[in-house]
């Protein structure tokens, strides 16, 4: 038997949702897109050239985006 899941902002059982249901409602999703937005702090960077050359292709060899790069090199 599976265990029931629950809505990431308040808890409540997710019985009768979608399988793929992370909250229980409207008020609840907005609830965690709001946390993330909060969360998220807008910074802008200077590069020169020749390091932005190197951050470009870094990201390229990942297969994702520069912001994405940068993103997770200081997030950890």
């Amino acid at each position: 038997m599976s265990e029931t899941k629950q809505c990431n902002s308040c808890g409540t059982k997710l019985v009768n949702k979608r399988s793929h249901a992370l909250t229980c409602s409207n008020t609840c999703r907005w609830r965690v897109w709001q946390a993330k937005q909060s969360a998220m702090v807008p910074v802008k960077l200077m590069f020169n050239t020749v390091h932005f050359e190197l951050v470009k292709n870094a990201a390229d060899q990942h297969g994702v985006s520069v912001n994405e790069w940068i993103h997770t090199k200081a997030i950890g």
